[in-house]
């Protein structure tokens, strides 16, 4: 394996190790449980998702 390959590996593994799943950004930034997200969601939808328009 070359120096540049192993380069790249090793970001990609530091690059996993410190990233977070977007559902826990997001709940972050509207100050909720990631837990409570998706009824977040809903709520503000104005529904439970079997609507047609």
């Amino acid at each position: 394996m070359d120096s540049l390959t192993a380069q790249f590996l090793m970001a990609c593994e530091q690059f996993v190790g410190v990233r977070r799943p977007l559902v826990e950004d997001l709940a972050s930034a509207l100050d909720v449980p990631p837990q409570e997200l998706f009824y977040l969601w809903m709520e503000r939808r104005g529904g439970t998702g079997n609507q047609t328009k």
